[in-house]
């Protein structure tokens, strides 16, 4: 926890990636000292019909919006795939997207050519970011 707010303290952002899935529960939520939550893509992929289910994600979606913007919180909505799921998430209120609808996964050394120092990326820099 120190090390997230010295993070935090240097200006780096933190993320709680794939909230609504798996570990990354509200108890992590109401502890962590974070920046963004990003939404699992799982409950976004429920958005792409229109269907029961969806209007039951779409009312968890905005409460969450709202717990995430009553704490000083951005929200993001990742795996966005269809013009329906971003219809939905800009009106919940969303502050971000991600997925293929809006861009690609690019590699990491088309975002930054050389490392530190000037010299070429290693193998690590080469790594898929982004989706």
């Amino acid at each position: 926890m120190k090390a997230l707010a010295d993070l935090r303290r240097a200006g780096i952002q933190i993320a709680l990636d794939d909230f609504g899935a798996g570990y990354a529960g509200l108890n992590n939520l109401r502890t962590l000292p974070i920046d963004i939550v990003k939404i699992d893509r799982s409950l976004i992929a429920t958005l792409a019909e229109e269907s029961e289910q969806a209007d039951n994600t779409e009312h968890f979606l905005s409460g969450i919006r709202q717990l995430t913007h009553a704490m000083g919180t951005d929200v993001l909505a990742e795996g966005i795939e269809s013009e329906r799921q971003l219809k939905v998430v800009q009106e919940l209120g969303f502050d971000f997207a991600q997925g293929f609808l809006l861009g690609a996964p690019i590699p990491g050394s088309s975002l930054c050519p050389a490392g530190p120092g000037g010299t070429e990326n290693s193998a690590a820099a080469d790594e898929t970011v982004g989706s």
